[in-house]
């Protein structure tokens, strides 16, 4: 599914899919619990961060 929207969105992971596929799992727990820790966390603003450096612009 991943790679079909990556296709579809004409982006480039910088590491294999398979990889941003663990990011991703590891990157929700851990904003999860940093959310229940300090509700004041901009967790979308966190994610966006680790999606931009994972999903670059694409260069064309």
């Amino acid at each position: 599914m991943l790679e079909g929207a990556c296709r579809r969105l004409h982006i480039q992971p910088v590491i294999p899919l398979e990889q941003v596929v663990v990011v991703l799992g590891a990157l929700g727990g851990s904003l999860s619990l940093r959310a229940a820790m300090d509700p004041a966390t901009d967790v979308a603003t966190l994610a966006a961060g680790v999606m931009t450096v994972m999903f670059p612009e694409p260069t064309e």
